[in-house]
């Protein structure tokens, strides 16, 4: 009898975004601490730099908790971020199959 394995499959999520923003904003809108913690109730911790690692924290029940950890994979500034995540709290195993990857590309758009 043969041995099936199953196939993991592979999703891409692809989202554009447009703002009112030069691409310098927008990079240290995604790697300043201060502002990340402004729109994502955590705070992040990395130097954004390949090969490191990212982790981001919050606060629940007065203690500071890991919500989600990664590596940076790629760090052009103020043109690309890409990175991996995972979620302690998703109940999946801490393995590469449930770290999905975050793509950020920043491009200016001509006026008009």
């Amino acid at each position: 009898m043969k041995s099936l394995k199953a196939k993991q499959q592979e999703t891409t999520v692809q989202l554009t975004m447009l703002a009112d923003a030069p691409p310098e904003a927008i990079w240290t809108a995604l790697t300043d601490p201060d502002l990340i913690k402004l729109y994502s109730m955590s705070t992040a911790e990395s130097n954004f730099r390949r090969g490191r690692p990212i982790r981001w924290y919050a606060m629940k029940d007065g203690r500071r908790v890991l919500t989600a950890k990664g590596m940076v994979m790629a760090s052009l500034p103020k043109r690309r971020l890409r990175y991996t995540t995972y979620q302690p709290e998703s109940g999946l195993p801490d393995e590469p199959a449930s770290h999905p990857t975050v793509d950020l590309a920043l491009e200016a758009l001509e006026d008009g």
